[in-house]
């Protein structure tokens, strides 16, 4: 039995990777690249220091549709750990916005 299976039976949140699990595939379909603030996050803080992603915090111009594969990701593993969501220069557009507000 691998470590996954074994860790959710013992009931341990597995949200956080299956997030990025998705949003990785998101992005693939949209042939967007994967936001690197997001791609550091995850490697810091659950890879490294185990801890649920909870800031969403991005500074760099990911659009519309990145924004979008971001948060249909959230959305769809059902993310509860979301703390604050901060896009800056992000240029998510009305598309973006919407997808944000779906996902809240």
């Amino acid at each position: 039995m691998g470590p996954k299976k074994k860790a959710a039976e013992d009931g341990e949140d597995l949200s956080c990777e299956k997030f990025f699990i998705k949003y990785k595939k998101n992005c693939q379909a949209i042939e967007q690249p994967i936001c690197k603030l997001i791609k550091e996050a995850y490697e810091k803080e659950y890879l490294d220091e185990g801890s649920n992603l909870t800031k969403f915090h991005i500074w760099e111009p990911i659009g519309w549709q990145g924004v979008k594969a971001l948060m249909e990701a959230l959305k769809a593993v059902n993310y509860q750990h979301t703390k604050s969501i901060r896009l800056w220069k992000s240029q998510c557009e009305d598309e973006g916005v919407r997808a944000v507000c779906n996902y809240i």
